[in-house]
């Protein structure tokens, strides 16, 4: 199933490098560990829309992969200037700040702005007095920090990603409460009030047989 959404998916791209699902693509060649593959498409894709924020969510990821973790600051920082409350982009950005041995000033603050936002992580199980020691923000001893790919269940779907190949994508891939996110940003249309109605009830219902 998934390399036959795959093939869509490349498909789709391959004839409109600007299509919004460029991420999702992206996202099964990182964890198909196809890296290059997947750098590529997000440059072509963020070249088209540099606001994607799940395209450069995934850009950093393939930067911590390569260790690369200067480029990953800085597109993780963007993540969060846009959004503070992308949990995962503060946890990579914790880590990679702890890695780069950031000042604890920095630290900080990325830790209270997960804390703000309720973060659970091991990173961010601090004291909420503003104070840090050396302790919690030490690197462990191999020196590794585990940079977890991204989860396709947390992808915000705007105006231009909410399509009918989105919908049909999503269900494929049994991604039914993003596949339920894109229905309900479509039926902002009225073009597609009919087509959501028809599959809402649908999609509701795989929901609940998976729960």
């Amino acid at each position: 199933m998934m390399q036959y959404v795959k093939k869509d998916l490349e498909q789709v791209f391959a004839n409109n490098f600007a299509s919004p699902v460029f991420p999702i693509l992206a996202e099964i060649y990182f964890q198909n560990k196809e890296y290059g593959r997947a750098f590529q498409v997000c440059k072509i894709g963020l070249s088209h829309n540099s606001d994607n924020e799940m395209g450069i969510y995934i850009l950093s990821k393939i930067y911590l992969i390569n260790k690369k973790y200067d480029k990953a600051e800085v597109f993780l920082k963007k993540i969060i200037k846009k959004n503070s409350h992308h949990s995962k982009a503060l946890i990579d950005l914790a880590k990679v700040q702890i890695q780069l041995n950031r000042s604890k000033k920095n630290i900080q603050k990325t830790i209270d702005l997960g804390l703000e936002i309720g973060v659970k992580n091991e990173i961010f199980q601090v004291k909420s007095d503003n104070s840090i020691n050396k302790r919690e923000v030490q690197k462990p001893k191999n020196r590794k920090q585990k940079f977890d790919y991204l989860d396709s269940e947390h992808i915000y779907i705007n105006k231009s990603m909410a399509t009918k190949t989105m919908y049909r994508i999503m269900v494929k891939q049994k991604k039914y409460d993003v596949a339920l996110s894109v229905l309900n940003t479509m039926k902002k249309e009225s073009k597609y009030l009919r087509y959501v109605g028809k599959e809402i009830k649908k999609i509701k219902d795989l929901i609940n047989q998976r729960n």
